[in-house]
């Protein structure tokens, strides 16, 4: 019996002595991308979950939230498509890898399948300012600006869990982000006014390449843009002076 016990106290103690101890160096190490993984900065984090950008320099948009309808246009012909004919929309924005779009309509977020189809309302939120992108990581969740206070999270779509971003967020990057002015990639969109009672319009800058007029639009505003992920296209709002 002694020698049982004895045995079974030897084998605890070498399984001890084999077991992996934790060094100071690899719990500093541990502790250290934690502590880099907290201390993400708000443009790092953006740019991470949205591909989109808003840098703290000048702003070059206006805040502006009236509704309209959507119309999306090729960057590249210049080709425009009206995709719906019911009014009332804001802040479009496009679904990766699919031929469908998002907006919002009073509270609700509805999603329009294709040009001309009725809307299909995903979830409602309160205070939402502006819709920013689909997460890069997780299509079920978007990541947008809701007001009072001004404040930038993730909106789960199936559960409705809103997470806003934990950390310091620039006022000049959440002002450009209120005022859709965003960069993607090597690209900037935005929407101005050039006249204090003239329309808005959509205006890019691209590679270095002075502003460039979108939309051109005299008899209608033109705002609330926002690129497709690969930068070929844009969709905007339409509203009535």
């Amino acid at each position: 019996m002694q020698l049982r016990w004895l045995a079974a106290t030897l084998t605890l103690c070498l399984l001890h002595i084999a077991a992996p101890q934790d060094k100071p160096g690899r719990q500093a190490g541990t502790a250290q991308k934690k502590e880099q993984v907290r201390k993400k900065s708000f443009l790092d984090w953006l740019l991470d979950v949205t591909n989109i950008s808003a840098t703290p320099r000048t702003l070059k948009g206006t805040q502006e939230e009236m509704g309209g309808d959507l119309w999306v246009m090729s960057l590249e012909t210049g080709a425009r498509q009206r995709v719906t004919f019911d009014g009332g929309y804001r802040s479009p924005i496009f679904v990766p890898e699919s031929e469908t779009f998002l907006a919002v309509r009073g509270n609700d977020i509805v999603r329009i399948p294709a040009p001309g189809a009725a809307p299909e309302r995903l979830r409602s939120f309160e205070g939402l300012i502006r819709l920013i992108a689909v997460h890069r990581y997780d299509a079920d969740k978007l990541v947008l600006l809701r007001s009072n206070p001004d404040v930038v999270g993730v909106l789960s779509l199936s559960t409705g869990a809103f997470a806003p971003y934990q950390g310091d967020v620039d006022p000049v990057a959440l002002s450009q982000l209120r005022a859709f002015d965003t960069i993607q990639g090597r690209m900037r969109i935005y929407h101005r006014r050039e006249e204090s009672d003239g329309p808005i319009n959509v205006c890019v800058e691209a590679n270095g390449a002075p502003p460039r007029n979108l939309t051109e639009c005299r008899s209608e505003h033109c705002l609330q843009p926002a690129l497709s992920p690969d930068g070929r296209a844009a969709i905007f709002i339409r509203a009535k002076l």
